[in-house]
């Protein structure tokens, strides 16, 4: 991992994983991570084909052009791309391992740029993993405002790795309060569920929704 974005949210993810093979979705709190949440998704995984952005953040949105929450991630990349791809999403889900992909994002009539895009797995409700926290992130980021939309990405260089199987790898100088752990109650609102925290407002009402 070469960007700060990268490791900020792999610290914070790996440090709630503790021993397991990944943290709960509803575990993620926003606030934790305000630094990097603009270029912050969640990824629900509905079949083989189809990754649906749930949350995608403002910058990625602007990036692009559109809102990016209901799309698939998969809808920007050549067929041969998408292949890869699916069978690394697959593989995450299925074994909890991260991915990391280096990518150039491409624009019309503007120089391609070299992005960094982190995807860590989630537990969802069921203890199935079928939701995934990433970031996407520019090496360089002065260059991102100079860029028209984005309609397009390449693979450039990918792989997966075990978190506990790493070396040391750089920290930074942030530090993450443990997380804050309360009881709940699960209400349904119009077919959808949510858990409802005693206590006032919160940061992660974005993160809570099914």
């Amino acid at each position: 991992m070469k960007n700060d974005t990268s490791l900020t949210l792999f610290h914070y993810w790996n440090g709630l994983r503790g021993s397991r093979a990944a943290p709960q979705r509803l575990e993620i709190e926003p606030a934790h991570i305000a630094s990097i949440l603009p270029r912050v998704f969640v990824l629900e995984r509905m079949n083989f084909e189809m990754y649906r952005f749930r949350i995608a953040g403002t910058k990625l949105c602007e990036q692009f052009g559109l809102e990016l929450r209901g799309r698939n991630l998969l809808d920007f990349w050549s067929a041969e791309d998408r292949f890869i791809l699916k069978r690394k999403l697959a593989t995450i889900s299925q074994e909890g391992v991260a991915g990391l992909f280096e990518l150039e994002a491409l624009a019309p009539r503007k120089n391609p740029v070299l992005i960094e895009m982190l995807i860590l797995p989630l537990v969802n409700a069921s203890e199935a993993i079928d939701r995934f926290i990433g970031s996407m992130s520019a090496e360089v980021e002065p260059g991102w405002h100079e860029m028209g939309h984005l309609n397009q990405c390449r693979l450039v260089r990918h792989e997966l790795f075990r978190p506990d199987d790493l070396p040391c790898i750089r920290q930074l100088t942030s530090k993450w309060p443990p997380a804050e752990v309360r009881s709940a109650r699960l209400v349904q609102i119009k077919q959808r569920s949510f858990r409802v925290y005693e206590g006032g407002r919160s940061s992660r009402a974005s993160f809570l929704k099914d």
